[in-house]
């Protein structure tokens, strides 16, 4: 009986990771399209609700200026998690045409919120 809790609890877990992945990765995707569409207020909830308030100055023109015009090289996604958070790292090229690397940082507090993205020379 204690084998088979174990064995349930740990397929359980392995569903939500894989669930997880998925969310955080479809959830980097949405974000950005909604950033390059220049819906900055919409983009705000995807941030944890302690940034929003940092990420909505201006009207979120910070999200604009930091993140807008990143088109997204989806054969090179990424995504690992943990019970925590879930990180989502892809390529893209930045406006001089070189290639660059953009993690988006998730964490889970019942659902899946940015807490922070970071850009980086691939």
């Amino acid at each position: 009986m204690k084998k088979e809790i174990l064995i349930s609890c740990i397929s359980l877990l392995s569903a939500n990771s894989y669930a997880a992945k998925n969310d955080a990765a479809e959830l980097a995707a949405k974000f950005q399209h909604t950033v390059n569409q220049g819906n900055y207020v919409e983009a705000i909830s995807y941030w944890e609700p302690s940034k929003q308030y940092e990420m909505s100055l201006n009207g979120g023109q910070l999200i604009g200026t930091l993140f807008s015009g990143i088109s997204l090289q989806k054969d090179t996604l990424d995504t690992r998690c943990s019970n925590e958070n879930c990180m989502v790292s892809a390529q893209y090229k930045d406006d001089s045409g070189k290639t660059r690397k953009i993690t988006y940082t998730f964490v889970m507090n019942g659902s899946l919120f940015l807490s922070n993205i970071q850009t980086t020379g691939s």
